[in-house]
């Protein structure tokens, strides 16, 4: 997985976002559609992504899984890296509207310092909320590159459709075999 030490350009689109390129400098969207090249959908999830506060519990899958689609689950974006490497960022998009797919649409109700779990390779990594800030939907959002493991949570604002927010998570300890 590429490193880069300034700032990540991911470009969010939450529609089904599937081909990514990935110049020298920053992440593009070049596609909003479904990897024609991945036939199958599996029922396995890569991790579960655990936020008491709200409770909600649910899987999401692989980046090559059809099922990692926005419209139909928690997405992981490509962009993500896992606790597993250096200084990692799971990013995560969901909807966050009234509907059966909308699974962040409590995350509003968080506050500073409350906790999310990913359960991933049968260790429970415990996060802290540090930051929660709005930016303007213009399809890139600039994440930088920091020491330490986090987890992003992307989704739009349900007050002001021009805007995203962005949940930011600090990993403060992990369990082994939970």
């Amino acid at each position: 997985m590429l490193r880069y030490k300034l700032a990540l350009i991911i470009i969010i689109i939450l529609t089904t976002i599937t081909t990514i390129t990935m110049p020298k400098t920053s992440l593009k969207v070049v596609s909003n559609e479904i990897n024609n090249n991945v036939n199958t959908v599996t029922n396995e999830y890569i991790a579960i992504l655990e936020i008491p506060a709200i409770k909600l519990k649910r899987g999401f899958y692989n980046y090559d899984n059809k099922a990692n689609n926005v419209n139909k689950n928690i997405m992981l974006l490509k962009e993500s890296t896992f606790p597993t490497e250096d200084n990692s960022n799971i990013i995560l998009a969901s909807h966050s509207g009234n509907s059966k797919i909308s699974y962040f649409k409590n995350l509003n109700k968080l506050e500073l310092n409350s906790e999310l779990y990913i359960y991933y390779q049968d260790i429970k990594y415990i996060y802290e909320l540090i930051d929660i800030y709005k930016v303007d939907k213009t399809g890139y959002i600039n994440l930088p590159v920091k020491e330490g493991h986090y987890v992003t949570l992307l989704t739009c604002d349900k007050k002001d459709k021009t805007k995203q927010v962005i949940y930011s998570y600090k990993q403060i300890k992990s369990i082994n075999n939970y």
